[in-house]
């Protein structure tokens, strides 16, 4: 609505970068998937964490978020199949940080048993 707004056009001296185009030409070519961790009780550490995981697919960027219990490699593994392989199918590739729950253990495993090329960022 806004970008068509000949007030806002005019007004906005902001010059936005236009998205980039994507690369991809089809849904699972490449998922990212990323943890973060938020206290249950915000100042209050002590009350424990919620880690939510997140997987987007490159494509569509279509998201699958959810919480998981801990950070083992097993943990994360099992999210994937249930939430993306038993739904959606296998990736062609997946790209991730460079953690030790990514990089080593069963979801590394599970990547090679499935065919799954890994990416990973700059450590």
């Amino acid at each position: 609505m806004i970008d068509r707004c000949q007030v806002c056009l005019s007004e906005n001296s902001i010059r936005r970068k236009k998205p980039k185009s994507s690369n991809y030409t089809y849904p699972l070519e490449k998922v990212y998937t990323d943890l973060s961790t938020f206290e249950k009780v915000a100042g209050n550490p002590k009350a424990g964490q919620i880690i939510v995981i997140s997987i987007i697919d490159a494509f569509s960027n279509y998201l699958i978020a959810g919480t998981i219990s801990n950070t083992t490699s097993k943990t994360i593994s099992k999210f994937f199949e249930v939430h993306l392989f038993n739904q959606f199918g296998y990736p062609k590739q997946i790209h991730s940080d460079n953690t030790k729950y990514y990089t080593e253990g069963a979801f590394a495993k599970m990547c090679k048993s499935y065919g799954i090329i890994q990416s990973f960022s700059i450590k």
